[in-house]
């Protein structure tokens, strides 16, 4: 208990980069989620308007 007032101020600037970097990556997975699913829903799409010009 007598440490942590002193601990918390020390441990804090280096939890933040810490933290933004974390959250940096969870973005960046996010994104490419994101993207990747974009990429095949266009796909699908172009796919299904494909299929509707050119009927087999």
């Amino acid at each position: 208990p007598m440490g942590m007032p002193i601990g918390m101020p020390m441990g804090m600037p280096m939890g933040m980069p810490m933290g933004m970097l974390m959250g940096m990556l969870m973005g960046m997975l996010m994104g490419i989620g994101l993207d990747s699913d974009l990429k095949a829903q266009k796909s699908l799409y172009n796919y299904q308007v494909q299929k509707s010009q050119y009927p087999l």
